[in-house]
């Protein structure tokens, strides 16, 4: 991949993937990301809509 910080779904700045920064990686087989992020003003910090 030639640019693996900018793809059709994303992107994210080419310093992430420096060697400097990238040298000491290592990560899980398997990460899990919880994502918080407050959408349009319906969802206030520590409330969750299931």
């Amino acid at each position: 991949m030639a640019t693996p910080w900018k793809t059709k779904k994303w992107y994210t700045s080419p310093w992430n993937f420096l060697p400097e920064v990238t040298k000491n990686f290592k990560f899980p087989k398997k990460i899990k990301i919880h994502d918080v992020t407050l959408r349009d003003g319906e969802q206030q910090t520590a409330v969750v809509f299931r």
